[in-house]
């Protein structure tokens, strides 16, 4: 049998916008390819997008991946996947054309359907950096689940948060960190960070940031975790867990121009420092130091692996030609 296979989103769809005439799609997962999104004939549907030609007899069974900017507000998205022969080959099914297959008989094709990034409300990107340097100030970014091979930079105030299981993966791309947030008032929540491990290879690294929020993050094999650097001031980072880095967990280094007022409560460290440079330095889990001031530390739970240290500060660093710390409140920590 030969046929086109289409499938046709967005039953609970009143009318088709241009935000959301876009899609992609791959035989295996991994290679996409841009397809339009029409009108649909098919039954109750109103979003149409055709795949490509199929080849199969009766019991063939398949999976279709599909990447598509759906309205947040309509998930779970409404699906209907057919075979169909394509009489006039406008890559379009139209009603009088014969239908091979659908309901998964004679064969059952399956679709794995996944979103991309939302910068809110309803314009869609591939990548979250694209949406971040279209947004502007104040705006919130929605990034939907999956896998985004990315290192992001933060220049400006906005809101990013993730929805159901998205991680930022930085295997392959040499870029020092997983997101460098370089703006005030900035959030992020709810990502796991993997791979990051060129240079520092910080998980999230804040440089000169005021009254940003980090929450919800997981940072997993990269060199270092979270750092607050050189004039970062009034931030919260709260509810992340940092797992199994060979560096600091989460750092306050103020530098020359200190970091100041921040709070960093109710996160978890956990087998982390166990890198000794030289084969002899011992690491802090959390540094604080070089003008880290005024800080309050609680509630984090720190578990080591025998090597380094929990909580230190340092005082002076680079031939004292710093500021050290002072008033900084430590309470209520597990180490």
């Amino acid at each position: 049998m030969t046929g086109m296979l289409t499938t046709c989103f967005g039953s609970q769809l009143k009318e088709i916008d241009d935000a959301i005439k876009a899609g992609e799609w791959s035989s295996d997962g991994e290679t996409f390819y841009s397809l339009p999104v029409q009108e649909a004939e098919y039954a109750d549907y109103q979003i149409e997008m055709v795949l490509g030609h199929y080849a199969a007899e009766p019991g063939f069974t398949s999976t279709t991946y599909v990447r598509t900017t759906a309205l947040r507000d309509f998930l779970p998205i409404e699906a209907e996947v057919i075979v169909f022969i394509d009489s006039d080959l406008d890559y379009h099914y139209d009603p009088d054309e014969t239908i091979i297959s659908y309901e998964d008989y004679p064969m059952q094709i399956d679709l794995l359907i996944w979103h991309t990034v939302e910068l809110d409300p309803a314009i869609f990107y591939w990548s979250i950096q694209d949406a971040i340097n279209a947004a502007s100030a104040s705006e919130t970014i929605f990034v939907y689940n999956g896998v985004y091979n990315e290192g992001l930079l933060v220049d400006r105030a906005v809101t990013i948060i993730g929805l159901c299981d998205v991680t930022l993966d930085g295997a392959g791309i040499d870029v020092n960190y997983g997101i460098h947030i370089t703006a005030n008032d900035v959030t992020v929540k709810n990502f796991l960070i993997v791979n990051f491990t060129y240079g520092w290879g910080w998980g999230v690294q804040l440089t000169g940031a005021d009254y940003c929020l980090l929450e919800n993050l997981r940072i997993e094999k990269c060199n270092s975790g979270i750092n607050l650097y050189r004039g970062s001031d009034y931030n919260t980072i709260q509810y992340c867990e940092v797992n199994g880095i060979g560096g600091h967990g989460i750092s306050i280094y103020g530098s020359d121009l200190g970091c100041t007022h921040n709070t960093i409560r109710n996160n978890k460290m956990m087998g982390c420092a166990w890198y000794m440079p030289y084969g002899i330095i011992h690491l802090p889990v959390m540094p604080v130091f070089s003008g880290a001031s005024y800080n309050i530390i609680e509630g984090n739970i720190i578990n080591g692996t025998g090597v380094g240290y929990g909580i230190g500060l340092w005082g002076y660093t680079y031939g004292r030609a710093d500021m050290p710390e002072t008033g900084n409140l430590i309470k209520a920590n597990t180490i």
